[in-house]
């Protein structure tokens, strides 16, 4: 009877250590698991601080970056208008010894190239399997993907310019910049067929190309910018351009001496639509209080609008040599 009790007994102790080492196997199981969920939690949240951090820097950067873009729109939608006279063969001698921007038509200057270093550092960060902001990130990187092309047409550009400084062209610095007037050089540019193929040759680098991307990288770059602002609560510096009471005074009827030429501008959902009979609803992307392109994935239409002496409202249409001018309705002006 005692053996019995002896063995029932040790069984029993048994039993018991190995429940108790499996409890302390347990506790140290489960004391692992979550020591390595808090280590998690820890590196998600550093690298989710230092996401956010980069997308801050990188929302001043894209901020620097569309200023500059918005200046070399204006340079070259400005450029794309003197093209326009140009091609009219309206220029007397007088154009060029008063302004030197026909005399610097082609010559290429203010190369714009844009800075990418936060976010080429943020894009570095990026390469964890976490998610966190992936779509945001997968946007910029769409964005700046085009700075290569633009670089790529910067040099185009200035070959093309390099190529073109021959002799003709040689006291060119000396008229433009210093005021000496050169009749030889006047001549070249008033007469000359070779100047007119490569005014020609210029607008299509400068204009159809460069202007185009320029306005796509802008377009998009907005969007993502007034992403980030709105996500982090960030302020939106070009937010004033698209407030709708801006434009307001230019929004209604066009009239040409053509009926069927009318154009016609609304406002839908806070932004600007240009309608024609054979484009309704070209959407209209602003970059200042009174100019604004043709968002509809072709070629870089502008408008820029402005009152003349007798207080009428004018549109301009312009790309290339064109230039179409449009006058606000008389019961809407």
């Amino acid at each position: 009877m005692k053996r019995f009790s002896l063995g029932s007994g040790q069984q029993m102790k048994a039993k018991n250590y190995l429940l108790y080492a499996l409890g302390e196997i347990l506790l140290i199981v489960a004391g692992i698991l979550l020591a390595l969920y808090i280590n998690k939690l820890n590196s998600d949240h550093q690298y989710t601080r230092k996401i956010d951090e980069n997308i801050n820097r990188a929302y001043h950067e894209l901020e620097k970056n569309l200023s500059l873009v918005e200046i070399s729109i204006a340079k070259l939608q400005d450029k794309d208008s003197l093209i326009h006279l140009f091609m009219k063969d309206s220029l007397v001698k007088d154009d060029y010894t008063k302004s030197g921007d026909f005399s610097g038509l082609i010559i290429n200057s203010g190369n714009l190239f844009l800075e990418d270093d936060a976010f080429q550092n943020l894009l570095q960060l990026n390469v964890s399997d976490n998610t966190y902001r992936d779509a945001l990130i997968s946007d910029l990187k769409s964005l700046y993907s085009m700075n290569e092309k633009i670089k790529s047409m910067n040099e185009r550009m200035s070959n093309f310019v390099e190529g073109i400084l021959t002799d003709n062209v040689k006291d060119y610095g000396k008229f433009a910049y210093a005021g000496v007037v050169d009749e030889k050089l006047i001549d070249y540019y008033l007469n000359s067929e070779e100047y007119k193929s490569n005014v020609i040759r210029y607008s299509v680098l400068a204009i159809r190309n460069q202007l185009k991307r320029f306005q796509i990288f802008y377009a998009k770059g907005r969007g993502i910018y007034q992403e980030i602002s709105r996500i982090y609560d960030l302020p939106d510096h070009f937010a004033q351009y698209y407030e709708p009471e801006y434009l307001q005074e230019y929004i209604g009827s066009y009239l040409t001496s053509s009926p069927t030429d009318s154009i016609h501008l609304k406002i839908e959902n806070d932004s600007v639509f240009l309608s024609t009979p054979g484009y309704p609803n070209v959407h209209l992307v602003s970059y200042g209080r009174a100019r604004l392109y043709m968002d509809n994935g072709q070629l870089g239409y502008f408008v820029s609008f402005f009152s003349n002496d007798s207080s009428e409202k004018k549109m301009l249409i312009h790309l290339m040599a064109f230039s179409g001018e449009y006058t606000k309705a008389e019961n809407e002006q």
